[in-house]
């Protein structure tokens, strides 16, 4: 496995619909932050296969996210807080 400083070599081309995005949050405080990331990534010339939201821990947060972007993979983190 790569560490962050290694780039992987792939075997083929790859295309827009093989990419996933994923998106973490925590809190309200930078919410246009997070809007404007989940739009950057929906208006992209080429969509990506699938863009889902991680909430930490803030039931606030995953119910106005789940809301305002009803078809949007939301979910909770479930592990550990730490």
């Amino acid at each position: 496995m790569p560490t962050s400083h290694e780039t992987i070599e792939l075997s083929g081309a790859v295309s827009a619909g093989d990419v996933s995005v994923v998106i973490c949050a925590y809190t309200l405080d930078r919410q246009q932050d997070l809007v404007a990331a989940i739009e950057s990534v929906l208006n992209q010339e080429v969509a990506v296969r699938e863009l889902i939201v991680v909430i930490d821990y803030n039931d606030e947060l995953l119910a106005w996210v789940k809301d305002r972007y009803p078809t949007l993979i939301v979910v909770p983190n479930s592990g550990t807080q730490g």
